[in-house]
């Protein structure tokens, strides 16, 4: 990793527990909780850190459940109880059962350089 293990994932990931909830329909734990395992943070970096990396997109896809599953214990159909898994990838993906933002990196550099602090 060498470089990019320098690279503070926190402010990015505070920055999407603010943007993400309102646009993904998510909470601001389920966004957190999906961030703070090592390999989304090192997703996070290599985003932040790679001029060559210019795109984030962050999903909230429905979970497809088999749709004869019926009533459950509790009474509720699948239908009414609804999955969700948040998706984070470097490409853009689409789903019919997703809500997603993309960030996009104009300048690799400049944006780099604003987020560690000595763009001049």
């Amino acid at each position: 990793m060498g470089e990019h293990a320098k690279i503070n994932p926190g402010p990015f990931i505070e920055f999407l527990n603010s943007v993400c909830p309102p646009l993904l329909g998510a909470s601001k734990d389920e966004i957190s909780r999906h961030f703070a395992p090592m390999e989304m943070m090192n997703k996070v970096r290599h985003f932040v850190a790679d001029d060559q990396d210019v795109t984030f997109f962050i999903a909230r896809e429905q979970v497809d459940r088999d749709r004869d599953e019926g009533k459950k214990e509790d009474g509720k159909s699948a239908a009414e109880e609804k999955e969700y898994v948040i998706v984070a990838e470097n490409e853009v993906n689409f789903s019919r059962q997703a809500c997603a933002v993309a960030l996009l990196k104009r300048n690799p550099a400049t944006f780099r350089a604003a987020y560690e602090g000595t763009l001049e």
